[in-house]
């Protein structure tokens, strides 16, 4: 019966969830030391360069997980989204507060190998692999791999697992909602 509630709240049976490796656990949240900051200029900070960037879609794909946060009215939204260079630039695709999908190039972050020793301790698991408490986040929020076109390509964004919901920006620049 509990396999079958989730498959109904999951329809999406190719969404996959972030998890961040660690042999004590306490929290599973990312630190500092593995993200890129690139500024409203869209410059690098911090020493840091593209070659830093965690490369999940393999190493000739210029694809990358994207974390934005702004403040504003006294609120702090955040998403996760797709990040990539355009024009010899950072650019990132994230679905906004008012859920529509927008394109910055610069005030995000990326992530990136350890800043420390240029390691990569997350790996992808499929949501019907991996218990929610296992999961990277950040306010109930996951990071999500969304597949579509029947498994020919995937984009990054977000997913609140405990309400059934993922979303992403398409290729094509259209909302992606599971």
């Amino acid at each position: 019966m509990e396999k079958e509630k989730m498959r109904k709240v999951y329809r999406f049976p190719s969404l996959i969830l972030f998890l961040f490796i660690f042999v004590q656990i306490e929290a599973l949240w990312i630190g500092e030391e593995y993200w890129t900051i690139v500024d409203r200029g869209g410059n690098l900070r911090n020493g840091r360069t593209f070659e830093d960037f965690i490369r999940f879609k393999g190493f000739e794909v210029d694809e990358f997980v994207a974390y934005w946060i702004i403040n504003h009215d006294d609120k702090q939204f955040e998403a996760y989204g797709e990040g990539y260079l355009k024009n010899g630039r950072v650019c990132a695709r994230f679905i906004d507060e008012n859920d529509q999908p927008t394109e910055i190039c610069g005030g995000f972050r990326i992530l990136s190998k350890g800043f420390n020793d240029g390691s990569n301790p997350f790996e992808w698991y499929s949501i019907s692999d991996i218990p929610i408490d296992r999961t990277v986040e950040y306010v109930r929020h996951q990071i999500a791999q969304v597949w579509h076109d029947q498994h020919q390509q995937s984009v990054f964004g977000g997913a609140h697992i405990t309400r059934g919901l993922a979303y992403a920006v398409n290729l094509n620049g259209t909302s992606l909602h599971v």
